[in-house]
């Protein structure tokens, strides 16, 4: 339950109404304030969703989906792509054995194997 000064806050006049009148107008500051009035949080919440992204969003996967396919075909699986080759890249460069290769390559590829037979034959 919210605090009855917490509420005030939400009300014409105080600062939180304020806040969401200039950025999301009268009438949806007044909708967070009819939420407010309730004490419950999730009323507020929901109230909150509602003003920021309208309609409530889809929850069920075939809407996701089609949604998704509408609008952006491509963010999912490049995200995901993203995801999975900053995870081998990452993997990579902790993997002990991955560093001695490539401070062994980088040693012979500046002179390494020359520098090793001539230790070698003194």
């Amino acid at each position: 339950m919210m605090t009855p000064e917490t509420q005030d806050r939400y009300y014409g006049g105080g600062d939180i109404y304020a806040q969401f009148e200039a950025q999301y107008g009268f009438d949806a500051a007044n909708a967070i304030a009819d939420a407010a009035a309730t004490g419950d949080p999730a009323q507020v919440n929901a109230a909150l969703v509602k003003v920021k992204f309208g309609n409530n969003l889809p929850t069920d996967t075939f809407n996701m989906f089609l949604d998704q396919i509408t609008t952006d075909p491509l963010a999912a699986p490049i995200g995901a792509l993203d995801g999975q080759l900053q995870k081998v890249v990452m993997n990579l460069i902790k993997n002990p054995l991955v560093l001695v290769a490539l401070a062994a390559g980088v040693f012979f590829m500046f002179g390494g194997a020359d520098l090793i037979r001539r230790k070698i034959k003194g």
